[in-house]
């Protein structure tokens, strides 16, 4: 579940506002601490605030090894490519129903939450909104939507690697040197990516892939996320060469 409670500096309260605190808890998961890298426990996190003036990125720590604040860096980074200490879930699925024009059933999918303790914000006309998507959209995916035919994502590929030792096949997901998963699938599913050359990866922080049960992904839940504009997508390819 997202967490529940934050500790939040005076500056960030003033920034966001509730509106603002509501929308970026929604997309945050006490998982493991980006400071010390320890897990968060149940007590609530430290939220701090890099704003790189175009975007701000929140991340989760624990109160003793970071306190509330709000950080005003004069460098504009690439903020999701820095080393931290990010919990990335995935959650390989076989889609058994058309969702995708021109996609037959039986399509293999990545549902993927890239970190679990940061997200991104922009402030918008209505106030401060997690910005998800479009930071995807710089890294090569597009916005998701039903009804939407999935564009290959330029660069990006799936590469299978047999893990030996009868354990499951290891996909890695990769749009770009800074931006690959590497995740577990069942035979399965490795024979769909085979069969079809490649799968669907969607991204979104509005779930955490670990926790989603089968019935989150029944067709109705699936086209609610996917119109919910809080996913990005794009079709990664199978490398040449793979088996």
């Amino acid at each position: 579940m997202t967490v529940p409670k934050v500790r939040l500096s005076r500056r960030t309260k003033q920034e966001f506002g509730q509106a603002g605190i509501n929308e970026m808890c929604r997309h945050l998961y006490a998982v493991d601490c980006q400071t010390c890298g320890g897990s968060l426990g149940i007590q609530a996190p430290a939220v701090t605030v890099d704003d790189y003036g175009t975007h701000v990125q929140a991340q989760l720590h624990h109160e003793g090894c970071r306190q509330p604040r709000w950080i005003e860096r004069r460098v504009i980074v690439d903020d999701l490519s820095l080393p931290s200490a990010l919990t990335y879930q995935a959650l390989p699925l076989m889609l058994r129903y058309e969702v995708f024009p021109g996609l037959v059933p039986d399509l293999p999918v990545l549902l993927l939450n890239s970190g679990l303790e940061a997200v991104t914000l922009e402030r918008g006309t209505e106030g401060w909104r997690v910005s998800t998507v479009e930071r995807y959209v710089g890294y090569g995916l597009h916005a998701a939507a039903s009804g939407k035919s999935v564009p290959t994502v330029a660069g990006g590929l799936a590469v299978l690697r047999d893990a030996g030792r009868g354990l499951e096949p290891v996909l890695n997901a990769c749009l770009d040197p800074l931006h690959e998963w590497d995740v577990p699938v069942q035979h399965y599913l490795a024979n769909a990516i085979i069969r079809q050359r490649g799968l669907v990866l969607l991204v979104t922080s509005a779930v955490n892939p670990g926790v989603v049960t089968a019935a989150d992904v029944e067709r109705p839940r699936l086209l609610a996320l996917l119109d919910s504009g809080q996913c990005a997508f794009g079709w990664l390819p199978l490398r040449d060469g793979a088996p």
